[in-house]
């Protein structure tokens, strides 16, 4: 009991940490100030040719493969490209990665639903890290800080840690307007709840700062 208590006690922590980790990149982004010694040599992270970061929202229907029941949801996300993202972790340029943070909201039922703040890093297939590029297919692998309202009369604890994957497609519109496709599957198993589910979002954005 001790054990599960502590695990409770960490979950806002890890909330929090995960929160600033998302927040902090977006200010320091909006400040329009290149931190010079995360800049690779002759890399296009000056004022003049940066790669932008992305702001925007989903929608998203999905599945729950333990309850055979199909759900609707929404969500909020930013995106860092990898010339973005090397503001604040080098080896994301290096890799063709980006970083995202995002917001999550499954409506299950009345009364019910899924709440998770998430970091994910994100795998391009095509080199994104010139700011000109319209686009590319994507995976991506993150964790979640999850919170669940289980059905009433079902124990059992309601926050914990959910790993998150994703596939999925980004386009660039007339060089500023973003729009992506993708494909999440999101595990979450803990003290008798499985909420493990398939999901397809569809979303736009915008770059920040507006």
């Amino acid at each position: 009991m001790r054990h599960h208590d502590d695990r409770r006690k960490a979950f806002p922590a890890g909330l929090l940490i995960l929160l600033l980790g998302c927040l902090l990149p977006v200010l320091a982004a909006a400040e329009g100030v290149p931190n010079r010694r995360l800049q690779p040599p002759g890399s296009f992270l000056g004022p003049a040719g940066r790669s932008p970061v992305f702001v925007g929202g989903f929608l998203q229907g999905g599945h729950i493969f333990a309850e055979g029941a199909a759900h609707g949801g929404y969500g909020g996300m930013v995106l860092f490209r990898p010339g973005a993202a090397a503001d604040f972790l080098p080896f994301l340029y290096r890799w063709n990665c980006g970083a995202v943070g995002q917001i999550e909201n499954q409506r299950l039922g009345p009364g019910r639903g899924l709440l998770s703040a998430d970091g994910i890093i994100r795998y391009y297939g095509r080199d994104m890290r010139d700011p000109e590029s319209s686009g590319s297919p994507f995976v991506g692998i993150g964790v979640g800080a999850t919170r669940v309202q289980p059905p009433k009369g079902v124990a059992g604890s309601t926050k914990y840690w959910s790993l998150v994957l994703e596939a999925g497609r980004e386009w660039t519109l007339s060089g500023q307007h973003l729009v992506w496709v993708r494909t999440q599957y999101r595990y979450y198993r803990w003290s008798g709840l499985d909420y493990r589910n398939l999901t397809l979002q569809v979303g736009v954005g915008l770059p920040w700062p507006f």
